[in-house]
């Protein structure tokens, strides 16, 4: 699934041999960052969630 957030582009993965999702965003360098989607079983409950705005902007809380 692709989709665009303030101008930057992600797209959501799923892979089939570690059986994770993964959000994958171009880098400053034109090669792809692949970020593993943590799922609340692996850490128990989440109270926040933080939001990445990309390269450029600070992450916040949510």
């Amino acid at each position: 699934m692709r989709f665009e957030v303030h101008n930057q582009s992600y797209m959501l993965s799923f892979n089939n041999d570690d059986g994770r999702w993964y959000l994958l965003t171009p880098r400053f360098d034109g090669r792809m960052k692949a970020i593993p989607v943590v799922n609340e079983d692996e850490i128990g409950f989440i109270t926040n969630t933080v939001i990445p705005f990309g390269d450029e902007g600070q992450p916040i809380i949510n």
